[in-house]
């Protein structure tokens, strides 16, 4: 084995020691294996990446091995066939893998099968999970089999004509999409109908992808790579010089890349036409992975994996193997690549810091875990010149506004389209609230307060506030707007003049948003103190936490109960005549803000790594192991699922019984809290200054008492009035 490389960075380590120095530098070579794991046959299972970074891989030796993140196997599950196809992990973290006519369900725990599905033929086929836990696995019995989760039986199975070694994929809408070596493709309706068939003219091995706007695209051994519309017509066809058994990958702009048995790697328009292709020496069966800043990696029959730069279209480095490359990448949290060689290894490659690139489809299967469908998938992402750290808000018209540290204030549009920008003098670090008439409010880092009517033109009035602003503003019933300022004070706003009804001395730098309880009561937190605020202006009373900032934001529940975090690593209950309900110590500051359940359990992140999930008496319910830092605030779906951003660079979503349902990666911290819109898409800011649209089922925002950061979709930080509808959000009473 050896690596070739192209950009081989020095990193100098200097060391001064009080009596003698000495300089040491170390170059650290991007392309080459921190560690090969070594099997007893070829490796063309393409790997796995499970949520605890445990790398799953299939040999032809008759194994699934589990491999920690140094090389080093955890354990390994014996087939007693070759295994070709590639793991996919489900949301519990059970394994599935085909091989032979066997379709095995492994528990990580035990290593053991859960239940094991036989079918009248090979399974070449990698599984594929739909949106409700069914796995859905081609064989060479001619079938597409869907399979209960749970316990491993039949659901139903489609006839094609030929052997089926395509991995199927599922839509969000749960279409089922596969190929047949009857030279088909097929769309299949979730109860096993056919919606529609494609004829492509040769086999099909290809694993399809899935375009922002529906757009499927596959591969065929007739050599051609077809874009078929949702509806099953065709959109246009891509000649290349070789079959083209290589799953597609899609790039931020849309391009698509494929391999073929021309020995390229192909980047093709959107609209069809050829963008570039780079000659390997060997057939490019393998799929390529989109790195975070754009890097395409993929295999090759000529023992290489290419790195290969989306601008000069060469690769930066190239990692040599003993045999064919088959296997197709996948891309760790960190930015290490892993991939099979038919030499028998798994090889960890060094690259640049990073992970997968947060694309539509940026690699076989979709993601690091294989699952095959665009849950938790980018559906689109908004460029800013600088750090989303802004939480959106979301107007009923469902125009999204944010902010960005590029000094502007976004509106956009449902399908990440600009809508408009309004240019502040300096930063927007808080999040934008919208008003019954429309208008936004948003606070720059400078101190000013911006009203901003709905069409982004000129501001209908500013209000200076202190500098460096990192309070929210909340709207009153009234159209009151509330806000703190880092000059100590808490003001009333009137929304019409933008003069100040009054203000009140605090003392203290406010740094956390206000909450407004459904009587009007504003909950206001200035250094280490919680103040409860008549709307007129005078304090009802107050409640010290301790000496250490308030940073969070206050919930309020059902009866009244307020909740809040501070940097004394608590989180307080407070009843609403100012006693002490209960108090909860963790692990670290809580500079997150809580949410409520449906049945009033309180979600709040800790600086500890940690999502709590706390009952209504103050007992911790479970905490879920975030592996970094939580400054963002959770929200929770119709279904109970909360979504909470962390320094991981992800946004995750974990179930109500505290496993991760999935997790979607940006490119940089994820310090903006997540909004869910009407149709279960989540909205959330990312400091790689992307504003991310990502897919999710959860059938929008949870009607609780306070299901998110700031209560509701529009982020008036408001419980609704007492005669409204219990809990409704905000949004949805609007439509």
């Amino acid at each position: 084995m050896k690596c070739i490389n192209r950009m081989t960075v020095g990193l100098i380590l200097t060391l001064v020691l009080l009596h003698a120095t000495s300089w040491h530098a170390s170059a650290v070579s991007y392309g080459s294996p921190q560690w090969t794991f070594n099997t007893g046959g070829g490796v063309f299972s393409s790997p796995a990446i499970g949520a605890d970074g445990t790398i799953y891989v299939g040999s032809y030796d008759g194994n699934l091995y589990a491999v920690n993140s140094i090389g080093n196997q955890k354990w390994a599950f014996d087939t007693g066939a070759a295994v070709g196809s590639s793991p996919v992990i489900g949301p519990d973290g059970t394994i599935y893998i085909g091989s032979a006519t066997n379709l095995y369900a492994i528990d990580p725990a035990t290593h053991a099968p859960k239940w094991t599905y036989t079918a009248g033929g090979a399974i070449s086929s990698s599984p594929a999970i739909g949106g409700d836990g069914t796995i859905y696995v081609g064989s060479d019995d001619n079938k597409l089999h869907a399979i209960n989760p749970i316990n491993g039986t039949q659901k139903w199975f489609f006839l094609t004509g030929d052997d089926v070694r395509s991995s199927p994929v599922v839509g969000m809408d749960g279409t089922i999409y596969i190929g047949s070596f009857d030279n088909k493709f097929y769309a299949i309706n979730p109860n096993g109908t056919k919606k529609w068939e494609f004829a492509t003219g040769g086999d099909v091995f290809s694993s399809p992808a899935i375009g922002p706007d529906g757009t499927i695209y596959v591969g065929s051994k007739n050599g051609k790579l077809y874009a078929i519309n949702p509806n099953g017509s065709p959109k246009w066809n891509y000649t290349a010089g070789g079959p083209v058994s290589s799953s597609p990958a899609i790039g931020a702009d849309g391009t698509i890349y494929v391999g073929s048995n021309d020995d390229k790697l192909h980047a093709v328009n959107p609209d069809g036409t050829f963008k570039w292709d780079y000659a390997t020496s060997g057939n490019v069966v393998s799929s390529p992975a989109i790195g975070v800043h754009g890097t395409i990696y993929v295999g090759s029959a000529d023992h290489n994996v290419y790195a290969i730069d989306p601008d000069t279209h060469i690769p930066d480095w190239t990692c040599t193997t003993a045999l064919d490359v088959y296997s197709s990448p996948a891309i760790g949290d960190g930015g290490t690549v892993y991939v099979g060689s038919d030499d028998g290894s798994l090889y960890a490659i060094q690259e640049y810091p990073g992970g997968l690139g947060g694309t539509h489809w940026p690699m076989f299967r979709h993601d690091a875990r294989h699952k095959g469908n665009l849950l938790g998938g980018v559906k689109w992402a908004f460029t800013t010149g600088e750090n989303v750290t802004s939480s959106p808000a979301i107007a009923p018209d469902g125009t999204i506004y944010v902010g960005s540290e590029d000094y502007n204030l976004y509106a956009i549009n449902p399908d990440g389209s600009q809508k408009w920008s309004f240019p502040a003098d300096e930063s927007f670090v808080s999040d934008p609230a919208i008003a019954s008439d429309g208008t936004v409010y948003a606070a720059a880092y400078s101190g000013k307060l911006y009203a901003i009517p709905p069409d982004g033109s000129a501001a209908k009035w500013v209000f200076q506030l202190g500098e460096y602003m990192e309070s929210s503003p909340a709207v009153g019933a009234d159209g009151t707007v509330y806000v703190g300022s880092p000059d100590n004070k808490f003001y009333a706003i009137n929304p019409i003049t933008g003069t100040a009804k009054w203000s009140l001395e605090l003392g203290e730098y406010v740094k956390s948003s206000p909450a407004i309880g459904s009587d009007g009561t504003i909950y206001a937190c200035a250094g280490g103190i919680l103040y409860v605020i008549h709307p007129g202006g005078t304090i009802k009373w107050s409640y010290g936490t301790g000496p250490d900032d308030i940073t969070s934001s206050p919930a309020i529940g059902a009866d009244g109960t307020i909740y809040i975090g501070s940097n004394n690593d608590k989180i307080d209950a407070l009843n609403p005549d100012n006693s002490l309900k209960w108090s909860l110590t963790v692990g670290g500051d809580v500079t997150s803000s809580p949410a409520i359940g449906a049945d009033g359990t309180i979600y709040v992140g800790v600086g500890d790594k940690h999502l709590y999930a706390i009952n209504p008496d103050g007992t911790e319910k479970w905490k879920y192991n975030i592996d970094n830092y939580i400054y963002s605030s959770p929200a929770i779906g119709a279904d109970g699922v909360i979504y909470v951003g962390s320094i991981s660079k992800k946004l995750h979503a974990i179930n109500p019984d505290g496993t991760e349902k999935w997790a979607c990666a940006t490119g940089y911290y994820v310090y903006s809290s997540p909004a869910i819109g009407p149709d279960g898409t989540i909205y959330v800011g990312s400091n790689d200054g992307n504003f991310y649209a990502i897919y999710g089922n959860s059938g929008g925002l949870a009607k609780t008492p306070w299901p998110m950061h700031r209560q509701n979709l529009q982020r008036t930080g408001r419980m609704p009035s007492k005669n409204a509808m219990p809990w409704v959000p905000l949004l949805l009473l609007g439509d």
